[in-house]
């Protein structure tokens, strides 16, 4: 089930079995601690037991057969657990003791990323205890969580500067909670504004390079790369950044071809997939460039890219030579 379901069914319901398991690292522990406060209990407590490293089932059963000394219960946390992961290993015998876990105990099961349902001891779990999974919220999700951090930190913002702050530094509430922050420090004034996150927040990878493309449609070779040298300064490896551009190149592509096969544009930004408002400005975009010039860029982009990883070009000199063809600067 998604974030507001698990906690919705944790708040009315008791269970002695969790699975915590996606791709959003911050619902996940913050799902975590939901369970612990529910229980009254804390990690530093002496009825918290958690395994990070091999484990065995035993080990996982003793734990859970431990009589809490402090708290009403005792926690037992298992992160990544091997059995629930793609792969031969099963864990029978856990798999038996789940379906009579002791009335002492909780055990939650942590997952780095998604568990696999295939396996007997998630269709287990699911069936007897609580299964939480998590992955990205949707923007208008993470725009509101935006709007209410910021209020948690004492300042009001706009929707439209939640945005603003989203499109900055990208999608991770982990990476978003702690630029929530440094930005309500660095502002002085009771609502947040543009300039704030602007000034503040520490830009994503993916919104430095859609800004050089955005510099280098506007045929702004300076600025465009100036922040591509800064780019590559603090990455150190240029392949994120040209696959970051290929990929833009990819969705032009895909909006030339929907414009040239005469779709409007409320179907063609549905055909083309992604993110609509990326799809959006792609079909704005695309109208620089036919379709024959997008195909040969994309060419262009693979073959720097082979030639980069073969060790035959010079890094910088490579790079901003085919922007410069295929932006035609």
């Amino acid at each position: 089930m998604n974030f507001r379901d698990f906690i919705k069914k944790l708040n009315t319901e008791d269970s002695r079995l969790y699975l915590i398991h996606g791709t959003n690292d911050y619902l996940k522990n913050e799902a975590i601690k939901r369970i612990l406060k529910k229980n009254n209990v804390i990690k530093s407590d002496i009825d918290f037991d958690s395994f990070r490293e091999k484990i065995s089932e035993d080990d996982i059963i003793l734990a859970c057969e431990t009589l809490p000394f402090m708290s009403f219960k005792r926690i037992v946390l298992v992160y990544d657990f091997p059995a629930l992961k793609t792969g031969k290993q099963s864990a029978d015998k856990l798999n038996d003791y789940i379906e009579d876990i002791s009335l002492n105990s909780i055990l939650i099961f942590y997952m780095i990323d998604k568990a696999d349902k295939r396996k007997k001891i998630y269709k287990s779990i699911k069936k007897i205890g609580m299964e939480g999974e998590f992955g990205d919220l949707a923007d208008s999700e993470l725009i509101s969580w935006i709007v209410h951090e910021f209020g948690q930190n004492g300042k009001k913002a706009a929707n439209n500067n939640a945005r603003e702050l989203l499109n900055v530094c990208g999608n991770n509430m982990m990476t978003l909670k702690a630029e929530i922050a440094k930005i309500s420090s660095y502002s002085e004034k009771p609502e947040i504004e543009k300039e704030d996150i602007l000034k503040a927040a520490s830009k994503s990878l993916e919104y430095n390079v859609f800004k050089v493309h955005d510099f280098l449609l506007k045929k702004d070779i300076k600025h465009a790369f100036a922040l591509l040298k800064e780019i590559i300064e603090s990455e150190k490896n240029p392949f994120g950044i040209m696959g970051l551009i290929a990929s833009k190149f990819r969705l032009l592509y895909k909006g030339r071809a929907m414009l040239d096969a005469g779709y409007p544009s409320d179907k063609a930004i549905k055909l083309m997939g992604g993110h609509p408002y990326a799809a959006k400005i792609a079909l704005l975009e695309c109208k620089k460039f036919s379709a024959a010039e997008l195909r040969a860029d994309i060419s262009k982009l693979a073959e720097l890219d082979f030639w980069l990883k073969s060790g035959k070009a010079d890094m910088s000199l490579a790079f901003e030579k085919v922007l410069m063809e295929i932006y035609k600067v």
